[in-house]
């Protein structure tokens, strides 16, 4: 992935393991609904992003355009789903696929990730 990243555009990268994420400009505040999913993947202790909470209005396409937007600005990863709950796509090999809080997803929103 290439990221246009210049003073230009008043950007920066910061290096998060082997997750290069741009800040700055170029990433624009979380909506409310990506940032309860990022809150409660936060405090469940497997970091799934699935289920969403029972009171999330988010739901269909609409769930699946966030996290598909997480996925993309590397907040969130793909990893084996225990549950057909946690499971956001299944993969003819892999089996079910889940979503999982990346370092990243927690730095944006304010909270400092505990081990993995």
């Amino acid at each position: 992935m290439t990221i246009n990243n210049s003073i230009e555009n008043g950007g920066s990268v910061v290096q998060v393991g082997d997750q290069a994420t741009a800040v700055g400009r170029r990433n624009p505040p979380l909506s409310d609904t990506a940032s309860v999913l990022l809150s409660t993947a936060a405090n469940r202790d497997n970091g799934s992003i699935l289920p969403p909470p029972a009171d999330l209005k988010a739901r269909g396409g609409a769930l699946k355009a966030v996290l598909s937007h997480l996925l993309a600005r590397a907040l969130v990863e793909e990893v084996p789903a225990s549950s057909d709950a946690e499971s956001w796509r299944r993969d003819d090999d892999a089996g079910r696929i889940g979503l999982r809080i990346t370092v990243a997803g927690y730095a944006a929103i304010g909270v400092e990730a505990v081990g993995d």
